[in-house]
């Protein structure tokens, strides 16, 4: 169908910004009005000249790939899965114990504590 005028402007705003657009530059603008059966001789210049209008899409026309940010893996834990594992140096000695061994959960951060004579495994 052929559109003119206010109404070609309206739909292009449409697949320019509505829910099927996303902004995109001006190619993709008048394919969407295109894949819509929507036809306009002027859709490719009528287009860049709206795109370059909207001061969103200037700011985002210069972003490139080098300029995303990293992206990391999140790693999971489970609860009293993975634990901190460290001895306390010497303390004064009480009931023949000079050390204390300390856990320390991951997620919970639940601290277990054991009183030990040495920092030597006991295995």
């Amino acid at each position: 169908m052929r559109i003119c005028g206010d109404e070609a402007h309206k739909i292009m705003k449409q697949c320019h910004e509505g829910p099927s657009g996303g902004h995109h530059g001006a190619s993709e603008t008048a394919k969407k009005v295109f894949d819509a059966d929507f036809y306009r001789p002027t859709i490719y210049r009528e287009a860049i000249k709206m795109v370059c209008s909207y001061d969103a899409c200037k700011c985002a026309s210069n972003i490139s790939s080098r300029d995303e940010m990293l992206q990391r893996l999140i790693q999971v834990y489970e609860i009293f899965g993975v634990w901190v594992i460290d001895f306390m140096k010497p303390f004064p000695t009480s009931f023949c114990h000079h050390y204390i061994l300390v856990a320390v959960d991951y997620v919970s951060k639940c601290v277990e504590a054991q009183a030990l004579p040495t920092n030597e495994p006991g295995w």
